[in-house]
């Protein structure tokens, strides 16, 4: 088997024909299973997932859940039903552009120092059915730059499915109290392998008004975003193993920091050596903006009025170098 793809659902009975329309659609030539993994949904999701694994026999395996399994063991139990040697992931709410598969695994068959690709998708809000942006991948895939925050939109992800179990065997995420599924597995790669952004169009992802990392619940985004740090920590401290800080460490500081000035106070920034800080080989500029974040929080939150014109949601990209 070329590439499994896993599409995982819950609830999404206006959405999910969409979804697999969209990757059964694809034109290329590989081998293709579709691992449809829903978590017990309530609505009328099971029976259209149902109905196109009748259709297609050969290529939908449905995994019907009567139990909630949550996002976490959905995803790695669908995972483990896997046998192609490429994975690529769809949720139920989101869909795939043409050329998305044969895009990257061209790409990956002709690169095979390549583990892991991406491309751009294109932001549409699910209630408005209005495209609202374009999530646009970095060609700076180092793990100093994830360190940020993570520029990757899951839906346009393939990746080589050895390299999922050697992670799965490796950092045991279902053991961890995590509640992303993608993004630790994108900084554990970008720790040890070649990422490649592929600089096209591959995917839309649906923004729902409420969502696990879109919340308008204060307590809720909270929870996410300490859930986020604290993976990004968890991964810094492997890097440091065999690293002095640099500019991976200065790079979460900093976006600890400006999450603690937007209010965030449950928080903790690293701590930090300013002797330390100009010893290292970052650049002056990270440097001066580190520094400024350390010693007069308020004095960078008021430069970013002037130059940004508005003071919440300081970006940690202004600070990246």
């Amino acid at each position: 088997m070329k590439l499994s793809v896993v599409v995982l659902t819950y609830n999404q009975e206006d959405t999910i024909r969409q979804t697999l329309d969209s990757i059964l659609s694809q034109e290329h030539p590989y081998s293709m299973e579709i691992i449809v993994a829903d978590d017990a949904s309530s609505d009328k999701t099971p029976e259209i997932i149902a109905e196109y694994a009748t259709r297609y026999p050969n290529i939908i395996k449905p995994i019907l859940r009567d139990k909630n399994l949550g996002l976490i063991g959905n995803y790695f139990d669908a995972i483990s039903h896997c046998s192609g040697e490429y994975i690529a992931g769809c949720a139920g709410d989101d869909y795939w552009l043409p050329d998305k598969i044969i895009t990257q695994i061209s790409f990956m068959d002709s690169h095979a120092e390549c583990v892991l690709t991406y491309g751009n998708a294109i932001v549409e809000n699910q209630s408005s059915h209005k495209a609202a942006d374009i999530i646009i991948g970095m060609e700076d895939n180092s793990f100093s730059e994830f360190m940020n925050g993570n520029h990757i939109a899951a839906v346009t992800l393939c990746f080589k499915r050895t390299i999922m179990d050697r992670y799965v065997n490796i950092i045991k995420p279902t053991s961890k109290s995590w509640i992303m599924e993608d993004f630790p597995f994108i900084l554990w790669i970008s720790l040890h392998y070649s990422i490649h952004w592929i600089n096209k169009e591959l995917a839309v992802y649906r923004i729902k008004d409420e969502s696990l990392s879109h919340s308008h619940h204060s307590d809720r985004q909270l929870i996410f975003e300490q859930n986020d740090f604290s993976i990004r920590e968890f991964f810094l401290s492997k890097w440091m193993e065999t690293n002095p800080p640099d500019k991976a460490y200065y790079n979460l500081y900093c976006a600890q920091r400006i999450a603690i000035l937007n209010g965030n106070r449950c928080i903790k920034a690293l701590d930090i050596n300013v002797k330390q800080l100009y010893r290292s080989t970052i650049s002056f500029k990270l440097k001066t903006k580190t520094l400024i974040l350390n010693k007069c929080p308020i004095i960078y939150k008021t430069l970013n009025l002037i130059k940004y014109g508005h003071d919440k949601n300081l970006k940690t990209s202004n600070l990246g170098v």
